[in-house]
């Protein structure tokens, strides 16, 4: 049957759907807004102001035959909203653990930040660590191979050099999360992966409704 015959008899080529929520993690002012707003609005403000307890955006991407969306949180880095934290990044699939690579102190800020949600969270998040402000290259005062062991040695899917500024590297970051998010959906038994967070939600689950597969991150 041609795909035109499908359309016309009605039976549609299945699409999966994953909704997944994606945390952003790390120290004030190494760029966790910026990040967000250069991949979901392609857009940089050099004033931008301190998040105040958490915000979100909403970016949908299609990966194969799955539609991805993705949920990205991005919260305050300031000591004073620390204790909120955990109920920003419960339920999360996946953590973008940022820092400045101009700054050593958010280097070492960002690994507390991890330490925090291998307590709180399942093993099975997806951690990136990203170093933000690459563009500031003859201010680094953190080593991209530092970095890479660091990544390595937690587990993290990768470790990604951005500047929210020119937009390098933003891309790679959440496509990464996206392709991973995907393969882990095909390699669940019939679709369905029952694990659960610690908030007692299942994490990346079919609905079993309708024709779409639609699994979440809550």
């Amino acid at each position: 049957m041609t795909e035109r015959e499908k359309s016309e008899t009605g039976n549609k080529p299945k699409i999966a759907s994953i909704d997944a929520k994606i945390v952003l993690l790390g120290d004030t002012g190494v760029g966790k807004t910026s990040l967000a707003l250069r991949f979901v609005q392609d857009a940089f403000s050099s004033r931008t102001a301190p998040t105040v307890g958490a915000s979100f955006l909403t970016k949908v991407l299609l990966i194969s035959d799955c539609k991805i969306k993705l949920r990205i949180w991005d919260t305050a880095g300031q000591e004073r909203f620390r204790s909120l934290a955990p109920m920003y990044y419960r339920g999360a699939c996946a953590a973008v653990i940022a820092f400045d690579i101009t700054r050593e102190e958010s280097f070492k800020k960002m690994q507390d930040w991890v330490k925090e949600l291998q307590i709180n969270l399942s093993e099975e998040i997806i951690l990136v660590v990203v170093g933000n402000k690459a563009d500031l290259e003859k201010f680094r005062k953190v080593s991209k191979a530092t970095a890479e062991d660091y990544a390595r040695n937690i587990g993290a899917l990768g470790y990604v050099e951005a500047s929210a500024k020119t937009g390098d590297g933003i891309e790679e970051i959440f496509m990464n999360i996206a392709h991973k998010l995907n393969e882990k959906r095909l390699a669940s038994p019939d679709g369905m992966d029952s694990s659960r967070s610690p908030s007692g939600g299942r994490r990346l689950v079919d609905d079993g409704e309708g024709d779409t597969g639609r699994r979440c991150c809550t």
